[in-house]
């Protein structure tokens, strides 16, 4: 019971975690493997590097661009699991000789591991030649 009084009192009051100690997880994004729908791990922590057992709302900012800034044509979602993680998902609409996945906060402050960078991303409905590797 005072578990459930005191995990109240955090989501009333804010919960405070620091983006310099939130991780990105990009496991998934590598160069010339072309996936359907790609996807980014996020677990926040606290200033002590402690990770947070529940969420705070509306804080963080995905976006997927190219070099130049440019958004790339692409389906995002934001999944909060409450539980201090997310988990940030793209679908491709279309190719792009490089693609820049940055995580922020609502500061614009990019977490740690942030932003990812990758080049010649083709979408999962792209026919491109594949050349062969070794």
């Amino acid at each position: 019971m005072l578990k459930l009084i005191l995990l109240h009192i955090a989501c009333c009051l804010g919960l405070k975690y620091s983006s310099v100690h939130s991780t990105v997880i990009a496991s998934g994004l590598r160069q010339n493997i072309q996936l359907p729908v790609y996807y980014i791990y996020i677990h926040l922590s606290d200033s002590d590097g402690n990770l947070l057992t529940t969420s705070p709302e509306n804080i963080l900012k995905f976006s997927v661009t190219d070099n130049s800034g440019n958004r790339i044509r692409s389906q995002q979602e934001m999944i909060d699991r409450r539980d201090g993680t997310f988990i940030a998902r793209f679908r491709l609409w279309a190719s792009s000789p490089s693609l820049i996945a940055a995580v922020t906060d609502e500061n614009g402050i990019h977490l740690k591991n942030s932003p990812i960078r990758l080049s010649s991303v083709n979408s999962d409905t792209c026919h491109c030649p594949v050349s062969r590797y070794g």
